[in-house]
């Protein structure tokens, strides 16, 4: 009987249903123009998976869906650089916040023991972050998410359409 949960929940997943793809946020430092929209746009829609990109100036992001599994998170980054200048991309993901000292410390040590992120910054106010990666590592969404939840955190992310 173990093996009967299983089978129904593959049974719920519609046909053809990717459950990877997933909403993500990347702030775009040195997006400051419409210029910069229309080079860092085409470079980000190179990405394999990339689903309804919304760049924004103020704040300079992109808002998009991706296939997590497939995609990792430095790929991201270096389409942003790829598209010139002195473009830069940082992952934004939001921790509830009011958490203690000790809570965000475990969290802090956990998101950096994730093979590939550089820096995971501290939370502002509203429990943004900013994550940025080594570049020769392979970071996937869902590894950040993990650490977070064996220090008792659950991460988001930025909603992939603005809010209005």
């Amino acid at each position: 009987m173990g093996w009967l949960l299983p089978v129904v929940a593959l049974a719920l997943l519609a046909p053809g249903e990717d459950r990877s793809i997933r909403p993500v946020t990347f702030l775009v430092q040195g997006m400051v123009c419409k210029a910069c929209v229309n080079e860092v746009s085409p470079a980000l829609r190179k990405l394999p998976s990339l689903e309804g990109l919304n760049l924004d100036l103020t704040p300079p992001i992109a808002r998009f869906k991706i296939s997590t599994d497939k995609v990792a998170l430095q790929e991201v980054v270096l389409a942003i650089r790829s598209a010139g200048k002195a473009f830069d991309g940082k992952l934004i993901v939001v921790e509830p916040t009011g958490l203690s000292d000790k809570v965000l410390d475990n969290l802090d040590r956990a998101i950096s023991a994730v093979p590939g992120v550089k820096n995971s910054g501290a939370p502002d106010e509203h429990g943004t972050r900013y994550i940025t990666f080594d570049l020769s590592k392979r970071t996937k969404l869902g590894d950040l998410f993990a650490a977070a939840r064996s220090a008792g955190v659950e991460l988001s992310t930025p909603p992939a359409e603005p809010s209005k």
